[in-house]
């Protein structure tokens, strides 16, 4: 079966947004609201340790950003954050609330292996 395994950030991908992600990220990074963005991402750009996670599982991996996926969708209530596997959503917003890193990667790898 494929494994396909998207990530939705709860961001936008205009540059105005990604300037104003850029500023609020450094100026309160504690009330940003995208916990995806900050687990993966500095201020300069993605985590070195997420590159090569995502390099090498075994999964087809998309990245899309809050307004990208909802142009491809009908239904719009979501809570972004995302992870979506096969379809389903198996991680919001709600499950960043505590997670980090490390958290992630092995909940990524847990989720592809089943």
């Amino acid at each position: 079966m494929t494994k396909n395994l998207l990530l939705v950030y709860n961001a936008n991908s205009d540059f105005k947004s990604k300037m104003f992600d850029y500023m609020h990220k450094a100026i309160s990074p504690s009330s940003y609201d995208c916990q995806l963005c900050s687990l993966t991402h500095t201020n300069l750009g993605q985590k070195k340790e997420w590159s090569e996670f995502i390099e090498s599982i075994d999964a087809n991996l998309t990245v899309l950003y809050k307004d990208q996926f909802l142009a491809q969708r009908k239904e719009q209530h979501f809570d972004f954050p995302l992870i979506i596997y096969r379809e389903n959503v198996v991680l919001n917003k709600d499950g960043f609330e505590t997670m980090d890193l490390e958290g992630l990667k092995i909940f990524i790898n847990d989720l592809i292996s089943k």
